[in-house]
């Protein structure tokens, strides 16, 4: 008798971890647990999880080309990694009211090409990497103000042609790649309380035509708007903070951006920040104390270079840049008028690729 319990016993304790089925309104069932859908199980089409459940597991309707509508309880929290990717035929997903979801996991909705309507709930704390990477059929979204985070390339790839914050926002930073290659993306207005804008953060977005900066913004990343060829207008608020442009940051933006103010925060301009744009004239401020090589070369817009009279780095010498002594040629702006250019007496180094396409020079 003593065996037998034990046995029974036993056998209790491992059939509480298989996995059971779980009754879908929709009169089929889902893999899973009361409290955990991890497969889509005997359902189709559109599919409503039970109130009660608590996470939609990693991977749960992965590569499901069945599934084309889901309604997710307000007792759900969590939404695992890769959970709909690839779920292709996924059209609409829509959350109860009184929704608690905090996380929305890595990959969630990664490449769910047919997705075309989801509210995030109010609830969300975190939208993870890659969530939303390339969802072909979503064209806008609203970021709920209690959103923290947002992974990189969240976005990237996405069909969103305008993105909306809600206000309050708590995001602070625009992540690495976050809307990377989001072609069709036109506006957007970053929230206030963003400090940094990361690299790659909407490199390639082809039919952005202008952006404003918040003033708690004190830097932009490596290549952040590289080939954003629409972008014409990039704005900053007039108590920026701006500290570092980085390498890249507006390189290839073409010939659509002719106007560019440096903030007089700034300190340091990276390599290549502005090369091969339309830009006809810059100034740097006197707060730069660091530029990095070719920084405006390319195309042939760029007539004068202007330097602060209080800069004790760097120095104009007719629309020419030079280091403060005037012993290192740094950049000739490649539209500076005239066929013919004298270097000065005591420049001892031309910068790399300082004279890099002058259009009027003549051999």
């Amino acid at each position: 008798m003593r065996r037998f319990f034990g046995l029974a016993v036993a056998l209790v304790i491992l059939s509480s971890g298989l996995s059971t089925p779980v009754a879908s309104a929709n009169g089929c069932s889902l893999a899973g647990t009361a409290t955990e859908v991890t497969g889509i199980g005997t359902c189709t089409g559109d599919i409503t999880i039970p109130d009660g459940v608590a996470s939609i597991a990693a991977n749960a309707f992965k590569l499901n080309t069945s599934l084309t509508s889901i309604t997710i309880p307000a007792s759900v929290t969590t939404i695992g990694e890769s959970t709909f990717s690839q779920a292709t035929s996924l059209t609409t997903v829509t959350f109860a009211t009184g929704s608690q979801l905090t996380s929305i996991g890595v990959s969630a909705f990664n490449s769910a090409s047919s997705l075309a309507n989801i509210t995030i709930p109010e609830s969300v704390t975190t939208i993870s990497a890659n969530a939303f990477n390339t969802t072909s059929s979503l064209t806008s979204i609203t970021i709920p103000a209690n959103v923290t985070s947002i992974g990189d390339y969240a976005f990237a790839a996405a069909a969103l042609t305008s993105i909306t914050f809600a206000a309050g926002s708590k995001i602070t930073s625009i992540s690495e790649g976050a809307f990377y290659v989001a072609t069709s993306l036109t506006s957007i207005t970053i929230p206030a309380g963003v400090t940094s804008i990361n690299s790659n953060a909407f490199r390639g977005a082809t039919s952005l035509t202008s952006i404003t900066i918040p003033a708690a913004v004190t830097s932009i990343g490596v290549s952040a708007f590289q080939q954003a060829t629409s972008l014409a207008s990039v704005t900053f608020e007039s108590d920026s903070t701006l500290l570092l442009i980085n390498h890249a940051a507006f390189y290839e933006v073409g010939n659509s951006l002719t106007a560019f103010t440096i903030p007089s925060s700034v300190t340091t301009i990276g390599g290549d920040a502005f090369a091969y744009t339309g830009i006809t004239s810059i100034t740097i401020p006197d707060s730069v104390v660091a530029i990095g090589d070719s920084a405006f070369i390319g195309y042939s817009g760029l007539q004068s270079i202007t330097v602060g009279a209080d800069n004790e780095d760097f120095k104009s010498i007719d629309s020419v840049l030079f280091n403060k002594s005037g012993t290192t040629l740094i950049a000739y702006p490649a539209s500076k008028a005239g066929s013919s250019y004298v270097i000065p007496d005591g420049v001892t180094t031309i910068g790399h690729r300082a004279f890099l396409v002058p259009v009027h020079l003549q051999a």
